[in-house]
């Protein structure tokens, strides 16, 4: 069993910081469901890991400022305080602790609109990071994503990373700076082509549609070995609504950035790990280089373990290999974005009641499915997780693979009957 980035990476800072820490609890069970508990985890979480924080002095306090913006992200709170400590970590050369300037920017992307635009396009004109630069620069585009503005940061790119089509996280913000993804989409092939393409044969797979705005969750259906999908007792297609998005909405080949689009392999099911992942069993994936080439084809035969372009694409049908928002999946392997999961959650989603996702409770960048607690009794109420992974079982369990695609720009959820065509083409049917 891995140490799963979403439950660790930023709950482990949030408990350690507000010294909090829940007992293993039964799999239809979660104490912290209860209302009581609920409200008086959030208030701990305001008090303890966000505000008194960041009234401390940040020099000597780095790792708890880290732990209060991802705690902001969490509950989206947002105060003056929040704002002017955003404004002392962007306005600090931090090249000593990269990660509080990540973690400002992350929490001002998450949260914020305009207002810090000048400092960060200090940031942007000073720093020697890639990934801080991206952050930055994804951040100023939302003021304007214009084709001028685009080439203006194009051309800063340029200038400040020259090397900058070998590093993985600098060539996809070219490519979003060339031309942005809602209009990359709609070049994207024929889904149907995706759907009945083997990949590699006697592996489940499962299939997530999403849409380029993240907000509106997606749709995921199981493919089974044969070829068919997965079907209900009473016949119909089996489907669950899957939220792609993290708590920053960044893209996915940054660190705590969406669920990349493309194709993870997966490595079975596994108990849960994570206090926010809830017990309900997950998907256990990987991305292209998190594993090597055998393991992430759950082929033995395969003796060197170099992950290349050309061995990605070949996983892709002929007429999709151009495509180049498939391969987000890819980078984000090589920039070093790693266990990326399908699980539930135990958040508490009065969080994001204001959100278009709502109920839905976003992740550090996996890919979430719908569970519901009673705030009663602590009982799991709907579990679309635990339906998921009980569909998965039934075409196969083990080995398969999980391929992410997103459909179109649409401002709306994908329902079934968008795809139900698509599907019935893939089997052969229609």
């Amino acid at each position: 069993m891995r140490c799963f980035q979403c439950a660790i990476l930023i709950f482990t800072l949030v408990f350690s910081a507000s010294g909090k820490e829940r007992k293993k609890v039964p799999e239809d069970y979660y104490q912290g469901a209860l209302r009581g508990e609920r409200a008086a985890f959030k208030r701990d979480l305001q008090t303890n890991t966000i505000e008194a924080p960041l009234q401390e002095s940040m020099k000597g306090n780095e790792i708890k400022w880290v732990s209060a913006f991802w705690a902001m992200e969490l509950i989206r709170f947002k105060s003056d305080l929040t704002a002017a400590a955003i404004r002392t970590v962007l306005a600090s050369p931090q090249q000593d602790f990269i990660s509080l300037q990540r973690a400002a920017l992350e929490a001002a992307y998450a949260l914020y609109g305009q207002e810090f635009q000048p400092m960060v396009t200090s940031v942007a004109d000073s720093t020697r990071s890639a990934k801080v630069f991206a952050m930055a620069t994804l951040y100023l585009l939302r003021g304007d994503a214009g084709k001028l503005h685009r080439d203006a940061c194009l051309a800063r790119l340029q200038r400040r990373f020259p090397q900058w089509r070998s590093d993985p996280i600098l060539w996809c913000l070219g490519e979003e700076l060339r031309e942005p993804r809602r209009e990359q989409v709609k070049a994207r092939p024929a889904l149907v082509e995706l759907l009945r393409h083997p990949l590699v044969g006697g592996k489940p797979v499962v299939f997530s549609i999403q849409r380029v705005n993240r907000d509106h969750p997606g749709l995921t259906v199981v493919r089974k070995p044969d070829g068919q999908f997965l079907r209900r007792v009473d016949g119909s297609l089996f489907a669950i609504p899957h939220l792609a998005r993290s708590l920053s909405n960044l893209p996915g080949y940054l660190t705590n950035g969406n669920s990349p689009q493309g194709i993870l392999s997966i490595l079975g099911v596994e108990g849960a790990e994570g206090e926010f992942i809830g017990p309900t069993p997950v998907l256990n994936m990987a991305l292209p280089g998190e594993v090597t080439p055998y393991r992430f084809l759950h082929n033995a035969a395969i003796q060197d373990t170099a992950w290349t372009q050309a061995r990605y694409a070949s996983l892709l049908p002929s007429g999709w290999r151009d495509y180049a928002p498939m391969y987000e999946a890819f980078w984000a392997g090589q920039a070093g974005r790693s266990e990326i999961i399908a699980h539930g959650t135990t958040i508490d989603t009065e969080f994001y009641r204001n959100q278009p996702y709502y109920p839905f409770t976003p992740s550090l960048g996996c890919l979430t499915a719908l569970e519901i607690w009673s705030g009663v009794d602590g009982r799991l109420l709907v579990s679309d997780e635990m339906a998921l992974i009980e569909a998965y079982r039934a075409a196969g369990d083990g080995y398969g693979f999980f391929v992410l695609v997103e459909k179109d720009d649409r401002q709306e959820p994908v329902l079934l009957n968008e795809i139900l065509p698509d599907l019935l083409k893939a089997e052969g049917r229609w």
